[in-house]
């Protein structure tokens, strides 16, 4: 059963669910993806912009990352009040409007087992979200809302806005420093021990954290499977090679790091021998599948082998069709 209430959201009533009972309960995927400007179809280096999704939905919520009026470290700042209590809303401005993502947790008693008379409920909290668009976008009438995983909303938001300082998205040539920032230090400034242990699998938290109140990367890795490459730098530089006996050699900085890991040369070369890059596709009886569930799995092998002080990145190659355009995902110590 559901026990419904209304509450109000900018003076609009909307329905919430409280104390929840039910013996199944389906929670929506929230996406944030930076990208191309659909309506002029290319790329802004000043206001870079981005789309949020709620479920499959067909609605959406687009808008833009502004140059001058974004408040990084309150960003972050905002994702970590979430984690501590429980509610919290992240402002994402467009010159001086902002879109709020407002999040909320609640709980619900879901249902496990049954042992005789007796039903067993296991308490299971989530997150309502709801996006208010910006003054700009707010004509168009409406809010996204949707139930969602607590960990899953705040892994989109905190990657998503890491992967804008990885990628650079606000580099350009001929807008050399299009933002007041680097990309690198736009990627530390979100960066956080906090978000990550909240998020990350490792069974060990970091217990004082006071003393890891921000931490950086001095260095940020892409194991990006191309024809020549596979490990790239925040610059966009190929710094990385395998043998055939699974040793990897990553240089930059006049420093080199030796790994090894098992299995990687043939990974690599299973995707080489099943592309064809002149047509920039992967054979169709290729299971890209089972190929990036290894990939991952040895993606976190080279990040265990890594000092902290890289960050370590797994993306989807572009011959991957079915993959293509899928942000990369930060592979976290466990």
């Amino acid at each position: 059963m559901f026990n419904l209430e209304l509450t109000e959201i900018d003076g609009k009533e909307a329905v919430c669910i409280s104390d929840i009972h039910r013996d199944e309960f389906v929670f929506k995927l929230f996406s944030m993806v930076f990208g191309e400007d659909k309506e002029n179809g290319k790329m802004s280096y000043i206001d870079i912009p981005y789309t949020i999704r709620i479920g499959t939905d067909t609605f959406c919520f687009s808008s833009y990352l502004s140059d001058w009026s974004n408040d990084l470290d309150k960003i972050r700042h905002s994702i970590e009040h979430y984690i501590y209590t429980g509610e919290t809303a992240i402002d994402l401005c467009y010159e001086d409007s902002p879109a709020q993502i407002i999040m909320r947790r609640k709980h619900v008693n879901q249902w496990v087992s049954e042992d005789g008379s007796q039903r067993r409920f296991q308490e299971k909290s989530f997150a309502s979200v709801v996006v208010r668009p910006d003054d700009f976008h707010s004509r168009e009438g409406y809010h996204l809302f949707g139930f969602c995983e607590e960990r899953q909303v705040i892994r989109e938001i905190y990657e998503a806005l890491l992967n804008v300082g990885r990628i650079s998205f606000f580099y350009s040539k001929e807008l050399k420093d299009a933002w007041w920032i680097s990309p690198n230090v736009f990627y530390n400034s979100i960066k956080s021990p906090i978000i990550e242990d909240y998020i990350s699998p490792r069974k060990e938290k970091n217990a004082d954290k006071a003393t890891l109140r921000q931490m950086y990367a001095d260095h940020i890795l892409t194991m990006y499977a191309d024809a020549n490459a596979f490990i790239w730098d925040e610059e966009n530089a190929s710094c990385g090679n395998v043998d055939k006996d699974d040793t990897v050699e990553i240089y930059f900085d006049e420093k080199t790091y030796n790994l090894h890991v098992p299995g990687l040369y043939k990974w690599l070369h299973d995707f080489y021998a099943a592309t064809d890059f002149v047509k920039g596709k992967v054979g169709d009886d290729f299971d890209v599948d089972a190929w990036h569930k290894q990939g991952r799995a040895l993606a976190a092998e080279m990040r265990r082998q890594l000092p902290p002080s890289i960050d370590f990145w797994y993306d989807y190659p572009f011959e991957d069709e079915k993959n293509r355009g899928k942000r990369a995902q930060l592979i976290y110590n466990e």
